[in-house]
C-alpha cells in the first residue's frame, strides 16, 4: 500500500498517468479509480494539467472499491496494480478497503492525493492512509508566493481573491487564477501569516 501525497499543482495526476502507462506498456492489467467528487476531469478519465489523460472508473461515496476491483478481476483476469487518484475524497471505509485489497488480494495499491484540506486539517481518508500505508511518499512542489522557494505544504483556498479558513472541507476547485474559488499551494510561513491576518480581521 503506497500513499503518494502532495499539494495541488505538484503533478500527482501526471505521475499517476505515467505510472499507469509504464504498467500497461509491459502488458500488465491495472485498475484505475477516481472519486466521482472530482469533477475537474471528464467522467471516466483522469486528466493532468499538461493535457495527458488515462481512462478510469468513477467511484461514488456509496460504492465499494473492493467489489469494483473484484469485478475488474473477473473481466481482466489478474490485476497487477490498483491506482487511485484524488484519494482524499474517499470515505474512511473506502480507504480501509484499499488496505484490504493490498493485504488480502495481494495487489499493490498506489493512491495519490492531498494530505490536508484548506485549513491544514487531515482529510479522513488521508489520515487512514498515513496511518496504515506501507510506504508514504511526498510529491514536492514550491510555494506559489512570488520569490518564495520554500516547500509547499498547504492548499490555501482563495475566494474572490481573499484567503479563507472556514467552510466545507471539500469544495472542488483548481489553481487557475481567473476563477472565483481557487487554491494556492503555500509554504507554512505564508499559510500561517495569512491565517493570522484572517484571525485579526475577524471575517473568516
Amino acid at each position: 500500500m503506497y500513499f503518494r501525497y502532495g499539494t495541488m499543482n505538484s503533478s500527482k495526476s501526471m505521475n499517476l498517468i505515467a505510472s499507469v502507462h509504464n504498467y500497461e506498456s509491459k502488458g500488465d492489467k491495472v485498475v484505475v479509480i477516481k472519486p466521482s467528487l472530482d469533477t475537474r476531469s471528464a467522467n471516466g478519465f483522469i486528466e493532468s494539467r499538461v493535457g495527458t489523460k488515462t481512462e478510469c472508473i468513477d467511484i461514488s461515496l456509496k460504492d465499494s472499491i473492493l467489489t469494483c476491483v473484484k469485478t475488474e478481476m473477473d473481466k481482466k483476469g489478474s490485476i497487477s496494480c490498483v491506482f487511485v487518484d484524488e484519494c482524499q475524497f474517499l470515505t474512511q471505509e473506502q480507504a480501509f478497503e484499499l488496505i484490504s485489497i493490498a493485504d488480502t488480494m495481494r495487489i499493490p495499491v498506489i493512491a495519490y492525493g492531498l494530505r490536508t484540506d484548506f485549513r491544514g486539517i487531515l482529510f479522513v481518508a488521508s489520515n487512514v492512509l498515513l496511518s496504515h500505508a506501507d510506504k508514504i511518499e511526498e510529491i514536492k512542489t514550491v510555494c506559489h508566493v512570488k520569490g518564495c522557494k520554500r516547500k509547499a505544504m498547504y492548499n490555501q483556498r482563495v475566494v474572490n481573491g481573499k484567503p479563507v479558513f472556514k467552510g466545507d472541507s471539500i469544495l472542488v476547485g483548481d489553481t487557475i487564477s481567473n476563477t472565483n474559488i481557487r487554491y494556492e499551494p503555500k509554504c507554512r510561513f505564508h499559510f500561517m501569516a495569512d491565517m493570522i491576518d484572517s484571525q485579526k480581521g475577524g471575517n473568516n
